[in-house]
């Protein structure tokens, strides 16, 4: 939760909750768990789930890199999910 609007008296998720629910989602089988409102953290970037090198760098909303090539790993070779492959 990030305070916003209408609602500015809760106060923001606490940093080690999100990368909590980060963990669990890895730990559950999911390749893409993102933790929102913390630039510059793991949780922004997406790993290749073979080799889990970093195939999207972002900082806030803006992508710095991108290391895909037709929708894989420029890596490994590793299907990326979401990055044009059929």
């Amino acid at each position: 939760f990030h305070p916003d609007y209408r609602w500015l008296e809760q106060g923001p998720t606490p940093r080690e909750i999100l990368e909590r629910a980060r963990e669990i989602g890895h730990a559950e089988g999911l390749d893409h768990v993102y933790v929102g409102n913390l630039p510059g953290g793991e949780g922004e970037k997406t790993f290749c789930p073979s080799c889990r090198e970093v195939v999207v760098d972002r900082r806030g909303y803006r992508v710095l890199e991108i290391k895909t090539k037709d929708g894989r790993c420029a890596t490994c070779g590793g299907e990326i999910a979401g990055m044009g492959l059929p």
